[in-house]
């Protein structure tokens, strides 16, 4: 990570930081706010260049999952379109077959997502698997 000379870090908040680059893509303001080694200016410096990053990136976030995507794409979409934790991800471990069978109750019963994430997911599968009007 270039923290140390395009943000002008502490050596504190680097050694608090400790990201990769697949885990710096993922925080979010909230997660950034909880820090307590980084000063809220170094907060603010992290928060903006996060998201110029997630900005120039929005063409990866163009994914299109279909019953035939991979694990990996599903995985790479619940992170990056709908902000899915590592640990969401993880349990999931779908791929696009599983995806568009998944229902609502089936999101329910997984104990790593949180209801947010729950929220999504279901909000996604009800997207791309519309249940038929009753008649």
């Amino acid at each position: 990570m270039r923290s140390r000379s395009k943000l002008n870090f502490s050596e504190n908040s680097i050694n608090e930081l400790d990201l990769d680059g697949e885990s710096l893509f993922i925080l979010e303001s909230k997660d950034i706010d909880e820090f307590t080694e980084i000063s809220q200016e170094e907060k603010e410096k992290l928060k903006s260049a996060l998201k110029e990053l997630k900005q120039k990136s929005e063409p990866e976030l163009d994914i299109k999952l279909t019953k035939e995507s991979s694990a990996e794409d599903v995985a790479k979409f619940l992170k990056l379109k709908l902000n899915f934790s590592e640990k969401a991800i993880k349990e999931l471990e779908l791929d696009g077959a599983a995806l568009f069978i998944l229902e609502s109750n089936d999101i329910d019963e997984l104990t790593e997502l949180t209801e947010e994430e729950k929220k999504k997911l279901s909000e996604y599968i009800n997207e791309i698997n519309p249940k038929p009007e009753p008649k």
